[in-house]
């Protein structure tokens, strides 16, 4: 038998405008997809939100679900799974707006932010696509707070803080082999070779993400 997953993949013949500052050009939910990686090196022109339900390789490495990416435009997009199947929920949009939300709750850019759970961002995203879909024509009005709605409880799913980001796994490399062996006697040097960076880099970088340096 072929492959039948499917879910939904929904581009609009033109985009739908919620108001002068915000319009929806496609929807997603639970969209399945063969194995395969997907890399546009100039992204789609518009802003692209997208969850990952399965292990999906994005471009610093592997991550497991839920997982969400948030790309402007012009960003080049890398993500995919070529080992198995693998399904996501995604979201093309435009306009003032969406730059103004994604500023004011601190959601991240181009970095993976983990999920305790996606269930309610898809309720969201599903109530948004029914408003798209159902309704003739759609009330301008509501579909501009489903879209709201929809980052607003993103930004509560993921939160904001510097610590709720997924840290590279080169970073990741060095913080486990510290717990690994707290007494060795490893180096700053060793540990910034490890991760593939200059040692003041390293200690920037590893402050940022865990609040402490790697020698502390």
């Amino acid at each position: 038998m072929g492959f039948r997953k499917k879910g939904v993949k929904h581009f609009f013949p033109a985009p739908i405008l919620a108001g002068e500052d915000l319009s929806i050009r496609a929807v997603g939910i639970e969209e399945w997809m063969q194995p395969c990686l997907v890399h546009r090196p100039e992204g789609t022109g518009d802003w692209l939100l997208m969850v990952f339900h399965h292990d999906v390789k994005l471009a610093d490495g592997w991550h497991s679900p839920p997982v969400v990416m948030l790309w402007e435009p012009g960003m080049g997009h890398y993500y995919g799974n070529d080992r198995e199947p693998w399904s996501h929920s995604w979201i093309h949009c435009c306009g003032q707006r969406v730059a103004e939300l994604r500023k004011q709750l601190g959601l991240v850019l181009n970095r993976p932010l983990p999920l305790v759970s996606a269930h309610a961002w898809i309720h969201g995203l599903r109530n948004l696509y029914d408003e798209l879909t159902l309704m003739h024509p759609p009330d301008p009005l509501i579909v501009h707070h489903y879209f709201e709605i929809l980052l607003h409880e993103l930004a509560r799913a993921v939160g904001t803080r510097p610590r709720d980001v997924v840290p590279p796994p080169a970073l990741m490399r060095v913080k486990q082999m510290i717990e690994a062996d707290p007494a060795s006697s490893c180096s700053l040097g060793e540990l910034a070779k490890l991760a593939g960076c200059s040692a003041p880099h390293l200690c920037n970088r590893f402050k940022h993400y865990f609040g402490v340096s790697p020698m502390e």
